[in-house]
């Protein structure tokens, strides 16, 4: 899953995952080889981005790898 905290003011929100029942973002491919994932998003200049691997995810916990994370303001 890839979340967003944009503070208290913006509220949080999910930009990607694998597992059902997350209607409205963008459907990450759980294939068990490396995947390029772009996704845009509006927000404050100041966030906290999280990534996790769990359970519910479609696959099994902790076989997620991220690598090259990178924001870019437009």
């Amino acid at each position: 899953m890839i979340f967003v905290d944009m503070g208290l003011k913006f509220g949080d929100k999910w930009l990607g995952g694998t597992g059902p029942g997350y209607p409205r973002i963008v459907r990450l491919l759980d294939t068990g080889k490396w995947e390029h994932v772009s996704i845009a998003f509006r927000g404050p200049k100041s966030i906290r981005l999280k990534v996790e691997d769990f359970s519910g995810s479609g696959r099994t916990a902790g076989d997620v790898f991220f690598d090259n994370i990178r924001l870019m303001e437009k």
